[in-house]
């Protein structure tokens, strides 16, 4: 397991300011957010919120109570080699520099059409306060170069929210969002990204459900 651990004052002063299931991760924006749909135990959440340039950006949130520990969710997070495992038209992933503090993966896709292949540079960091862990997924690009004929994902910023409450029971947010106003039309792309969207979580929780069945069966 890839246990990292990042901090700057300013992440610092944030987190212990933050409401973790406030749903307020990214922005000051007070657009609210907007339930799309609720199924197998996620709650899946989107809002329009406005960049620097001021373009409105979708914002996506998940939400899922997970039985296992915060150990094992970081774990299937951080391991490139479990990726495959649970997060939807991945090509390749490899980690192309560990510091101790933070960790880079390079990850390739294929998406259906319209998206076609892409590929991210993403940087994770961990901080834990008390019960709750958070899992920072920022851009950097400049870690790998730029391919032929992939665009390259470089305006997103992601995070994983964990919350212990005890009896190895987690609260766990996911929330994602692109700095970039959308390059198709809302009724092409909407449907297909929101369906990646959460079928990566329920890979997550289907992962995560059969490492504790099988835990419990030895």
């Amino acid at each position: 397991m890839q246990s990292k651990l990042f901090l700057t004052i300013f992440i610092s002063t944030f987190l212990f300011s933050l409401n973790i299931f406030g749903n307020e991760p990214f922005s000051s924006d007070n657009a609210k957010w907007e339930l799309i749909s609720s199924e197998n135990g996620i709650d899946m959440y989107e809002r329009w919120v406005e960049n620097e340039q001021k373009c409105k950006v979708r914002e996506r949130s998940g939400k899922m109570t997970l039985n296992c520990s915060s150990a094992e969710v970081i774990d299937l997070i951080s391991n490139a080699k479990k990726t495959h495992l649970w997060m939807s038209c991945v090509e390749k992933v490899n980690i192309i520099e560990n510091t101790g503090t933070k960790w880079y993966v390079h990850t390739v896709f294929e998406y259906p059409w319209p998206l076609g292949k892409q590929d991210m540079v993403s940087e994770y960091s961990v901080k834990k306060i008390g019960d709750r862990t958070v899992i920072f997924i920022n851009q950097a690009s400049s870690k790998y170069p730029k391919q032929n004929n992939i665009k390259r994902l470089d305006s997103f910023v992601a995070r994983w929210d964990i919350v212990d409450t005890g009896n190895n029971k987690l609260k766990v947010t996911f929330t994602t969002k692109s700095n970039t106003p959308p390059e198709y039309p809302t009724w092409a792309q909407d449907p297909i990204v929101r369906k990646l969207f959460l079928s990566n979580l329920r890979n997550f929780k289907k992962v995560l459900k059969e490492s504790e069945i099988k835990q419990a069966s030895l």
